[in-house]
């Protein structure tokens, strides 16, 4: 959906997205607060929150910024090329780091995930 140049695809996938990304950080809270004593759930809730947002929110937008000019000054034309070959228009240079950048933090994020839920099977 990212690489379509309608507006109606482009802001239901973001929308899609935001929805996705913040129902994962509810369910994140949601299990590490039942897990931890009722003595540090305030600096857990706090922790996760600062977290998130500088991994999320603090690093994301100029990891994007610096990808889409790379991409803009032809440094990253494996990146172009692999977009082009999926049928992304290369002129679109910001959709194509937003998925570029966004794609390993989901797959992360999914490794983290199964990785907590083995170490939750086997306590």
């Amino acid at each position: 959906m990212a690489v379509s140049s309608q507006r109606s695809v482009v802001f239901g996938s973001v929308l899609l997205e935001s929805l996705a990304g913040n129902a994962a950080v509810g369910l994140l809270f949601a299990i590490a607060i039942s897990q931890v004593g009722a003595e540090v759930r305030g600096a857990t809730a706090a922790i996760l929150l600062t977290t998130v947002h500088l991994l999320g929110d603090f690093i994301s937008w100029p990891l994007v910024g610096w990808v889409s000019t790379a991409l803009t000054n032809g440094r990253l034309t494996v990146l172009t090329d692999v977009a082009a070959r999926l049928g992304a228009n290369p002129a679109h240079s910001l959709t194509i780091a937003l998925v570029a950048v966004s794609l390993p933090v989901c797959l992360l994020a999914a490794a983290f995930y199964f990785t907590a839920s083995r170490i939750q099977e086997n306590a």
